[in-house]
């Protein structure tokens, strides 16, 4: 058992006291802030500029487009609320093409969209690339999986 002295309990208590104050004084730790996980930084808010212009699909939950008989997969998102998809299934599916379109927005850090009158949203995060989580139109399984997928800007 380790035996502390009262008084230098009771320095070592005053000098954690005062060095918490000063963190707090400082910024560390006033009511106005929010809390975060540790490691952990808060994403900049996401801008609908940033979404307009083409996307090409570049994964479907971290495996090629191919693994899910897709042969090429744009999405176009426009400023005027718009979007619109194009594709082409691989040989498998005698490379038909695939297309729609319909209106998109974001609202409260997600993307929601209506196509042919039907509304979808999708956790969306963007870096270098565009991560979409559940992807409004591609779902493998005749619908009954939901999947993330990336895509990268069209050159």
């Amino acid at each position: 058992m380790i035996r502390i002295e009262p008084r230098r309990a009771m320095v070592w208590t005053s000098l954690a006291v005062v060095t918490l104050l000063g963190c707090w004084a400082c910024g560390g730790g006033g009511a106005n802030k929010k809390t975060q996980a540790p490691g952990k930084t808060e994403a900049p808010r996401l801008s609908p500029d940033a979404l307009i212009g083409k996307w090409r699909l570049e994964s479907i939950e971290g495996q090629p487009p191919a693994s899910q008989d897709i042969e090429t997969w744009t999405v176009e998102f426009k400023p005027d609320g718009s979007w619109s998809y194009t594709g082409q299934m691989t040989q498998r599916f005698m490379r038909m093409p695939l297309g729609g379109s319909g209106s998109w927005k974001l609202n409260s850090g997600a993307l929601e969209f209506i196509i042919g009158g039907n509304s979808a949203r999708a956790n969306v995060t963007l870096a270098d690339t565009l991560t979409l989580t559940p992807d409004p139109v591609i779902s493998p399984n005749g619908g009954k999986v939901k999947v993330t997928t990336v895509y990268k800007r069209a050159t």
